[in-house]
């Protein structure tokens, strides 16, 4: 008995599904497309911040020496210098692989708004790779060739660098 009525289960579940499988996969299919719209058409829109908090020393100095000799200003660029050292840029400009969909100039505005900064106005510091990659300049970075993709990152870290340093 209990067979039977399994059986019935089982029958009637592939029964409904061959009536309604294509409700099913329309409604499927409709909400797959609203999502894929909806994520292309948003703006991008990522932003980070940090706030440094430093401490002075709690422990009174009789009681412990303080193992820091340097002031405050000093230890804060010198986290500085080491967030926006030319291998770490250039690691997250590689690992990030650029924009691939923008253009090489959008990339490289892009990257000198970020550090407020222009191509314009440090064109004579980068002028030697960018008169390379300058022809490209239209090109859509994912349609580069493996060298010019690593000029034109080569450009976005210089334009980091200089404004940082």
């Amino acid at each position: 008995m209990a067979n039977q009525q399994e059986g019935v289960g089982v029958g009637r579940f592939v029964e409904i599904w061959s009536r309604r499988k294509w409700i099913a996969v329309v409604a499927f299919l409709v909400t797959l497309s609203l999502a894929a719209s909806i994520s292309t058409f948003l703006p991008d829109a990522y932003r980070s911040t940090v706030t440094l908090l430093v401490e002075s020393q709690q422990v009174p100095s009789e009681i412990v020496r303080s193992t820091v000799t340097s002031g405050v200003e000093r230890r804060v660029q010198t986290i500085a210098q080491a967030i926006l050292s030319r291998e770490r840029l250039e690691g997250l400009i590689k690992e990030f692989s650029l924009y691939q969909d923008l253009t090489v100039e959008e990339n490289l505005t892009f990257f000198a708004t970020v550090f407020n900064t222009t191509i314009e106005e440090n064109y004579d510091l980068i002028k030697d790779i960018y008169q390379q990659i300058e022809p490209f300049k239209t090109r859509k970075a994912g349609a580069l060739s493996g060298g010019m993709k690593q000029k034109l990152a080569l450009t976005s870290t210089h334009l980091c660098l200089i404004n940082s340093i």
